[in-house]
């Protein structure tokens, strides 16, 4: 949606540059419509996203203008890295930039010795694990190919699988 309405702000200025030049010859900055005010567009939202991210190329990281955890994350090795922290939710892209097939990563920043949960690709890749006294957390990531891991700090979904469901407190099912 949002872009979407600066496509059509954007159009809407080229036409008026365009007939200005086409009508003038010259363009002039009074013939250009007045940019808008600071946000007036932008959600908060947008805002607040946009102020929790990190897409950049290396092997150390920190996010720390987040409403939820300022993270650090350190690989062992140079990595593409897309990370996002948002309230209840850790977000990394993970790519390799070499041959190599594997790094190990630390996450710092985390709630000492809490309990939290990784997925990989997907919520039936989930790993619990607690982050140590001073809220470092350190794994081995594949890098054979680019990896999505969220981290949250409660399980996400319940599975019902012939053996039952995945979270015991759910109940039993009858077939």
């Amino acid at each position: 949606m949002r872009k979407i309405f600066i496509s059509a702000v954007l159009s809407v200025v080229l036409s008026v540059v365009l007939i200005s030049v086409v009508t003038t010859g010259v363009v002039s900055a009074e013939d250009l419509p007045a940019p808008p005010e600071p946000n007036k567009f932008q959600s908060p939202i947008a805002e607040v996203q946009a102020a929790e991210r990190i897409d950049a190329v290396g092997s150390s990281f920190q996010l720390t203008n987040s409403q939820y955890l300022h993270i650090s994350l350190y690989s062992s090795l140079p990595i593409k890295l897309v990370l996002e922290s948002v309230p209840e939710m850790i977000t990394m892209r993970i790519e390799s930039i070499s041959q190599e097939v594997s790094a190990e990563i630390t996450l710092a920043g985390l709630a000492p010795l809490m309990t939290y949960h990784k997925y990989e690709d997907d919520y039936h890749n989930h790993l619990e694990f607690t982050s140590d006294d001073i809220g470092k957390f350190t794994y081995t990531q594949d890098l054979s190919q680019s990896h999505l891991i969220f981290i949250q700090p409660r399980p996400s979904t319940i599975y019902l699988k012939d053996t039952g469901w995945s979270n015991p407190a759910v109940g039993t099912g009858t077939r």
